[in-house]
């Protein structure tokens, strides 16, 4: 059987410098390697281990106070389905989301909600800037009595776009249904209509509302610590590199989870 071996705890960001040696040590080969699999795939720090090599890791970790544990590939879960969700809307029975361009409407029942995983992503954008340019052109009148070009310059307003990055906040839910997928939603271009009068247009304030409604219909779900914080004081970090980055901590969690 082949096995992997996850951490338990979410502690983040993970001490490399501390779990680099603990895998080289056990499994041997080049601690640079062990570096940029932590950095990538977060607690899931080995997969198609033998199975003595991923129960001498386990002890390893352990004895260095890193609780893991050890899960056989034929039961990891397949996340490779991901939908953004821009219209949804959450009821007692199930959380119902746009699927097509043609508003066909789909349900998931809160039941199969697993995990609930915020992180903030840096988002790009483009952004219109206006601006006062000074330009040069060709006096037309002088030129035509005297043949002479002579320059004017003149001050306009022009628009530009520039791309800019900003800090963006992603949330995941897992749904565990056949196959399994991943919802995510974007705040900041999220329809909150469902919420009717409650909808203040601020995105902050109206993603502490969507959260409060996730709470009570899907309180069986797992929220991660950050999750957790976020709901309860405003705060999230730290930041992950880009929307694939934060999907693969959102499978570090679902399996380490889900067991």
């Amino acid at each position: 059987m082949i096995w992997s071996v996850l951490l338990r705890e979410e502690r983040l960001p993970l001490p490399v410098d501390v779990l680099s040696p603990i895998l080289q040590e056990s499994l041997g080969g080049v601690a640079l390697d062990y570096v940029h699999t932590i950095r990538t795939q977060y607690g899931w720090l080995a997969r198609g281990l033998e199975q003595h090599a991923a129960e001498a890791l386990l002890g390893s970790l352990e004895q260095h106070g890193f609780p893991a544990l050890l899960k056989q590939d034929g039961d990891l879960i397949n996340l490779e389905q991901r939908f953004v969700v821009t219209n949804g809307a959450m009821k007692e029975d199930a959380l119902y989301f746009q699927e097509t361009l043609a508003g066909t409407h789909r349900g998931l029942p809160w039941d199969h909600l697993k995990i609930v995983a915020l992180g903030s992503v840096p988002v790009t954008k483009e952004k219109a800037v206006r601006a006062r340019v000074k330009t040069k052109k060709v006096n037309k009148a002088i030129l035509m009595t005297t043949g002479i070009p002579i320059r004017k310059t003149k001050q306009e307003m022009q628009t530009r776009f520039e791309t800019v990055r900003e800090e963006g906040i992603l949330l995941h839910l897992v749904f565990l249904i056949d196959p399994p997928l991943v919802l995510e939603i974007r705040p900041a271009r999220f329809d909150y209509s469902y919420l009717g009068d409650q909808v203040t247009g601020d995105p902050a304030k109206d993603l502490r509302l969507l959260l409060t409604d996730l709470a009570r219909w899907g309180r069986a779900a797992h929220w991660t610590d950050m999750s957790r914080r976020y709901a309860k004081e405003g705060v999230l970090e730290p930041d992950f590199v880009d929307v694939k980055d934060f999907l693969r901590y959102t499978r570090w969690i679902t399996e380490k989870t889900v067991a």
